[in-house]
């Protein structure tokens, strides 16, 4: 692993961490989802103002950006989340793999066309299924 690649997937991890979904962490650090996208890939670097910002608002340990090694934070006792309602049930491999397929989604017209015509057979065939679970989900929004 290259120093572009090891100090992306840092990035992408403590992304992650946080809860952020990779367009509005973007956002965050003043950049564009697809600039961040390229970091994350380990096709670009961050570059020094990037790093301030990571360093000033998070309080992200570079050290662990450049080695892998260490705690994400400079202060591990803060570590905290930007967890939200509706990522906070959401495994952290499930949302990997989510982020990714947006991701294809919004890039790659093939890949779009091939999982929304999957999703559409999908709910037609386990419609009953899926009804009896959005029912559960409303109802439990309800009683809160």
């Amino acid at each position: 692993m290259n120093n572009k690649e090891l100090i992306g997937s840092g990035i992408k991890k403590i992304r992650k961490h946080l809860g952020f979904k990779q367009k509005d962490f973007a956002k965050s650090l003043n950049i564009s989802g697809g600039f961040l996208s390229e970091i994350e890939c380990g096709k670009k670097n961050p570059g020094i103002e990037i790093l301030n910002t990571l360093v000033d608002k998070y309080q992200i340990n570079i050290s662990y950006l450049f080695t892998g090694k260490g705690s994400y934070f400079i202060h591990p006792e803060k570590e905290s989340t930007n967890e939200t309602e509706e990522n906070k049930y959401v495994p952290s491999d499930e949302m990997e793999l989510l982020e990714e397929m947006e991701w294809y989604i919004e890039h790659i017209p093939v890949a779009r066309f091939a999982l929304l015509e999957f999703f559409k057979n999908y709910l037609y065939e386990k419609k009953g299924m899926i009804e009896e679970e959005v029912e559960k989900y409303l109802k439990k929004q309800k009683e809160k």
